[in-house]
């Protein structure tokens, strides 16, 4: 889902990336909690890499 913007901040993801990575995690998330909490549930997991890649832009920003 985020593999092009981890790379642009520099993190190293080996291979390429993953096809229909939202509707693969969505599908995971749903086996692992059920369809009725794996849409919130999605959405926590998503607002976390948001999250996560934000504070990585502004730490590499940062850093010169």
């Amino acid at each position: 889902m985020a593999t092009s913007r981890l790379r642009e901040l520099g993190v190293e993801i080996p291979g390429p990336p993953i096809p229909d990575a939202s509707d693969r995690l969505y599908e995971l998330v749903e086996k692992r909690v059920g369809e009725a909490g794996a849409h919130s549930r999605y959405n926590a997991l998503r607002r976390r890499l948001s999250s996560f890649l934000r504070a990585l832009a502004v730490a590499n920003a940062q850093a010169g």
